[in-house]
C-alpha cells in the first residue's frame, strides 16, 4: 500500500512591534581617558594630547568649566565613565569629584594626587635636588605665613642685588616677583599664599644660544626622563 503524506509550508508572519519602554537600554559611554583641565596655560598641552589620541585612536573626554557640572552629574549617574584620569584641574576645588570617583571605582589615575603633591612642592623638590647632588641657585627657605608669621632677620647678600620670590605650589608664574630687593618686599610676598612655603632664590642669568635665552626644562614620563 502507498501512502502519499501532503507537505504544506508553514506560515509565517513577522510583526514590526515597538519595543516595551522597560526592555530599551541605554549603554553608558566610556571613554579611554578623561582630562579635567581649566587652566590658561593647558590649552596647549591639551591640545597636543587630544592630536595624540586621534592618532591613537584613543578615546578623550575633556572637562572644563563650560562643562563640568553636566560632566560630574554623568560621571556620578553612571551615563558617561572613563578608564584613565589624566587630572589637571588640581587647585580648583569644584574638580575635585573627578579624582575623589576615579580612585573610590577603581580607574587608572596619572599622577594621583597622594604623589604629585610632593613633587608639586619647590621647596622640597629643591632640597631633593640637592641631596642628589645638582647644583641649584642659591636659595633661602621659608616657612608657611600660617605656622611662623614672624620670620628672623635674613642675610639677603648672598642672593645679589636682585633676586626672585616665590611661592612653593603654584605654577605659571602666578605669585613670583622678578627683581625683588627688600626684606619688606619677602615679608609683604608671604601674605598672598599665607599656606605655602616660599623660596628666596638668587636669579640666575641664562646663556644666549643664537641669541635666544637658553632656557631647559626636564620631562619625566613612563619612566623616562
Amino acid at each position: 500500500m502507498t501512502v502519499n503524506y501532503a507537505h504544506t509550508k508553514p506560515s509565517i508572519s513577522i510583526l514590526n512591534l515597538p519595543i516595551p519602554q522597560s526592555l530599551t537600554y541605554n549603554l553608558p559611554m566610556r571613554y579611554d581617558l578623561c582630562l579635567p583641565w581649566y587652566w590658561e596655560y593647558d590649552d596647549v598641552f591639551a591640545r597636543m594630547v587630544e592630536r595624540a589620541c586621534i592618532e591613537q585612536g584613543v578615546s578623550l573626554w575633556q572637562i572644563r568649566p563650560d562643562n563640568l557640572l553636566e560632566s560630574i552629574t554623568a560621571l556620578y549617574k553612571g551615563i558617561t565613565t572613563f578608564k584613565t584620569l589624566l587630572h589637571r584641574g588640581q587647585g580648583e576645588a569644584t574638580f575635585d569629584p573627578i579624582p575623589r570617583w576615579a580612585k573610590e571605582f577603581g580607574a587608572r589615575r596619572i599622577n594621583p594626587a597622594e604623589l604629585s603633591l610632593w613633587s608639586e612642592d619647590k621647596a622640597t623638590m629643591h632640597l631633593e635636588l640637592i641631596a642628589s647632588g645638582l647644583h641649584t641657585p642659591y636659595t633661602v627657605l621659608l616657612a608657611p605665613f600660617l605656622e611662623q608669621p614672624v620670620i628672623p632677620p635674613i642675610d639677603l647678600a648672598p642672593l645679589g642685588e636682585h633676586f626672585v620670590i616665590k611661592p612653593s605650589n603654584e605654577g605659571g608664574g602666578e605669585g613670583v616677583i622678578m627683581g625683588a630687593t627688600s626684606m619688606d618686599e619677602i615679608l609683604q610676598a608671604r601674605m598672598e599664599f599665607p599656606e605655602q612655603k616660599y623660596l628666596i632664590q638668587a636669579h640666575v642669568a641664562p646663556r644666549i644660544i643664537e641669541d635666544k635665552p637658553a632656557w631647559f626644562r626636564v620631562f619625566y614620563a613612563n619612566g623616562e626622563t
